[in-house]
């Protein structure tokens, strides 16, 4: 069967690719880097429980750094086998953006509160298993054959890398939001409190970071219709969904220099913008309109809609707690008094 098939394939045949694509499955590096994603998350738990400890804190730092680099490898070697850049179609997006997500891991070495430490793996781990689902109900190769307006290697490393880095950047705000509000209800930090400060810095920076890449990644991709279509806006679902995360993001900021919203405010619309980049990134492509429809199917179309819960839930119970306990810092202090 093999000389077969060799013979079939002609002078199209190249072992070294072949080899090459023999090995990346037998790997399955992405597929490890889950394991120590996760090992690093329980040993960033630990750092909660042992705050001192510099040795526990460079142990998962490390680990994370090492999946990290697992990862990077696994996205390398698509490129190579493929001849593109490493986003391609949906399956190669989680990827992509929990490699990007990774980069939250920076953020703890400028505030070094053990909270980017233990969101950053937890985030990569859970993308990546996102990931391997996506693959199995989608049940089809998933390095296929670009389409024929996909096949610039030009566009994709230029419009398809920025947007998709512009929506890690959202979600990773999104991430550290719900870990702020985590801990608001229960009772680990105080609004007040250095850390939970420290949380919404970093949310804030992050979400600056995506307004960057959101906007010269819709502008490039404006730029890519006119090239493709002979139009620099259409108003297709896609391109709507990417100018609601930039007009969203730019709401936030402005709101927050001019002061219409403090910690509170400022943390649940982050959480609103993580709804927004997810029917931006997967949403709008099941929709079954417009240029950008990759296809439905009922269980994407599920597991879109938990997300949306999920991440909703949490916005609500958060609401939930500012209003029944609108300063928890007073009341801590009024009841020391007593």
């Amino acid at each position: 069967y093999k000389a077969a098939s060799i013979a079939a394939a002609g002078s199209h045949y190249n072992k070294v690719q072949i080899e090459r694509e023999t090995n990346y499955y037998h790997s399955s590096w992405h597929y490890q880097a889950i394991h120590w994603f996760l090992f690093s998350f329980l040993l960033a738990a630990i750092t909660w429980m042992m705050p001192r400890s510099k040795l526990m804190w460079w142990a998962s730092m490390v680990v994370s750094i090492a999946a990290l680099g697992m990862l990077s490898y696994d996205l390398t070697l698509r490129c190579m086998i493929t001849g593109h850049p490493p986003i391609k179609n949906l399956y190669d997006t989680f990827l992509f953006i929990a490699w990007v997500s990774l980069l939250l891991l920076a953020t703890e070495f400028v505030i070094p509160r053990r909270m980017a430490l233990a969101a950053a793996p937890f985030f990569g781990a859970l993308l990546i298993m996102f990931a391997r689902m996506y693959e199995v109900s989608n049940a089809a190769d998933t390095m296929d054959k670009l389409h024929a307006v996909l096949d610039s290697n030009f566009w994709l490393a230029t419009h398809v890398t920025t947007i998709n880095i512009g929506y890690a950047a959202g979600l990773v705000a999104a991430m550290l939001a719900y870990v702020w509000i985590f801990m608001r209800v229960t009772r680990i930090y105080h609004p007040s409190d250095v850390g939970a400060k420290a949380l919404i810095r970093m949310c804030y920076g992050v979400t600056c970071f995506g307004l960057l890449f959101s906007v010269v990644g819709t502008i490039l991709g404006g730029v890519w219709a006119n090239d493709s279509w002979g139009r620099f806006w259409g108003w297709d679902p896609k391109e709507n969904g990417a100018l609601m995360i930039c007009l969203a993001q730019i709401s936030l900021l402005h709101a927050r220099f001019s002061g219409w919203v403090r910690d509170v405010g400022f943390v649940i619309w982050a959480g609103i913008i993580g709804l927004v980049v997810v029917f931006s990134w997967f949403h709008v492509n099941l929709l079954q309109v417009g240029l950008h429809a990759y296809g439905f199917s009922s269980e994407l179309r599920d597991a879109v809609w938990i997300c949306y819960s999920a991440q909703g839930g949490i916005l609500v119970v958060g609401a939930i707690d500012v209003l029944l306990r609108p300063n928890p810092a007073r009341a801590s202090a009024k009841a020391g008094v007593t």
